[in-house]
């Protein structure tokens, strides 16, 4: 969400009141989801507290929204509403976390790249921090021209300094928001560092199962191509909508193996959710249906790839 507030006395007002209007819309609906608001200074969480104030003193509704979600308990848990500076969130979980990157140009037009803790030694590790606490979904308030974070987008090498990071991270969430899967993709490729050692990356052997899947949807007259890189986010195949050029649908032949996603919640919630931002819609073929109730099974398929590329979507 571009906000492209004025970044002043380390704040930015704008991106406070854009994130009180996002939040009272959020809690219109009698059961929002869990939500926490991270910063990236102190400051600024100080000025979106006062922003959700001055509305609840004006607004009866947002005021009792405010409290209730405040107090928030889930099955025992503390889901309470927050907003907490980059360097406070370790260990808060939310479905929904919205980022105020808070910096942008000053009064005079100037963005300067000064990023606090976060343009230190180790600042991509507390980024990373921040943007993992989400359960379903990222939402990112920012007034910085991403352009001139750093020059990691007009290079071939990958990132050096924590900077590069932080445009590389806000590049790739302006892509899967525009739906722009395949340049988020390579930015991804460029982001890695450190070669992933073979038994992390989750690979498994191209087996008979997998080129039985792709040797039907061939001759079914799609064009499947492999979408496999060894990460959490791989899928099998993918088939591209000729309509759109984006993906309409991924294929996944049983259920993924990386140990990022050993845990149920991670596979079955975590992935789809990320996976949906860039994908509209996975398919899971399992093989024991393929070998044992095959004809069921790829009719099962050939009906998801034609519900997708009719622009069905989620099933």
């Amino acid at each position: 969400m571009r906000s492209d507030g004025t970044y002043k006395a380390q704040t930015n007002q704008k991106e406070a009141s854009d994130i009180v209007q996002y939040l009272s819309e959020l809690w219109e609906d009698s059961s929002p989801p869990s939500v926490g608001v991270v910063t990236f200074s102190r400051k600024q969480a100080d000025a979106i507290e006062d922003a959700l104030e001055d509305r609840a003193e004006n607004d009866a509704a947002f005021r009792e929204a405010l409290m209730r979600e405040r107090e928030r308990i889930e099955h025992g848990e503390d889901m309470g509403f927050f907003v907490k500076n980059v360097e406070n969130v370790q260990g808060d979980e939310r479905d929904i976390i919205v980022f105020s990157t808070t910096f942008g140009r000053n009064e005079h037009s100037v963005f300067r790249k000064s990023f606090g803790a976060l343009g230190h030694a180790g600042g991509e590790r507390r980024l990373n921090v921040a943007v993992t606490r989400a359960r379903e979904k990222v939402v990112i308030v920012t007034s910085m021209p991403i352009s001139e974070i750093s020059d990691l987008l007009t290079r071939r090498s990958g990132p050096r300094v924590p900077r590069d990071y932080l445009q590389g991270y806000l590049e790739y969430a302006r892509t899967v928001s525009d739906g722009l899967a395949e340049s988020g993709k390579t930015l991804l490729d460029r982001m890695v560092t450190e070669p992933r050692p073979h038994h992390e990356a989750g690979h498994h052997e191209d087996d008979g199962f997998t080129r039985s899947v792709e040797a039907f949807l061939e001759a079914n007259g799609y064009k499947p191509s492999r979408a496999r890189d060894g990460g959490a986010f791989s899928l099998d195949f993918a088939v591209t909508d000729p309509r759109t050029g984006l993906y309409a649908i991924g294929v996944e032949c049983d259920a993924p193996r990386h140990q990022l996603l050993q845990r149920a919640r991670a596979r079955e919630i975590w992935r789809p959710n990320v996976l949906g931002r860039a994908v509209p819609y996975v398919h899971r073929v399992s093989s024991y249906a393929w070998t044992h109730a095959g004809d069921a099974e790829r009719l099962r398929l050939k009906n998801a790839v034609e519900h997708a590329l009719r622009g069905g979507g989620l099933q």
